[in-house]
Parts: structure tokens; sequence; C-alpha cells
């Protein structure tokens, strides 16, 4: 975990600028299906016009 906490904080800066960011969640796994490196999970937020 605390080798990819710095890279997240990097991207999310590089993304957002300094912040407020979005929420995050990093949960440490023995392994990801497919010997994946990394997953990502997102959740938008989309306005609806009228």
């Amino acid at each position: 975990m605390y080798r990819f906490r710095p890279l997240v904080n990097k991207v999310q800066e590089q993304w957002w600028g300094s912040g407020p960011y979005p929420p995050r969640t990093i949960i440490k796994v023995d392994h990801l299906n497919q010997d994946d490196t990394v997953e990502v999970e997102g959740t938008f937020y989309a306005t609806v016009e009228k």
C-alpha cells in the first residue's frame, strides 16, 4: 500500500490540481483477475440538461 499511495496522490494532483479530490479507496489484495497489476474503479457525476 505504501508504494501505491504516493502514485495515486500524484495522479490525482495532475488530474484535479490541488483538490478537493473525489473519494478513493485503496485495497491491497494478493492476486487480481488475469494477473492484472492495478484495478481502477470510478464513480462519476454528470448533470442533466433540461
